[in-house]
């Protein structure tokens, strides 16, 4: 496995971890393919060049997910505690 295949891989479970802080499909979605384009090969990691490499027209889908995204806050914040913590406590062992 390359290693853009395994962080792919890192993705798809970070956003399957993280469907439970979206108040709809929709807005998991829209996550997904923004991490995706970040970690994209865009120069310029900006609303017209991410929806660019996406595909999209526009960039006005992806700013209303960061300006309006309808997500549980305090929900996300605990998920992502929880992943980084066990990533590292994977890596360097439980602390």
């Amino acid at each position: 496995m390359d290693q853009i295949e395994v962080w792919q891989a890192g993705l798809y479970d970070l956003l399957a971890r993280m469907s439970g802080v979206f108040a709809n499909r929709v807005g998991l979605a829209r996550l997904g393919l923004y991490a995706r384009e970040l970690l994209g090969p865009a120069e310029c990691k900006n609303g017209w060049q991410l929806a660019e490499e996406a595909g999209e027209a526009t960039p006005c889908a992806m700013q209303q997910f960061l300006f309006r995204g309808n997500w549980f806050a305090d929900e996300l914040s605990r998920d992502m505690r929880r992943y980084i913590i066990g990533g590292l406590a994977t890596r360097w062992g439980s602390w």
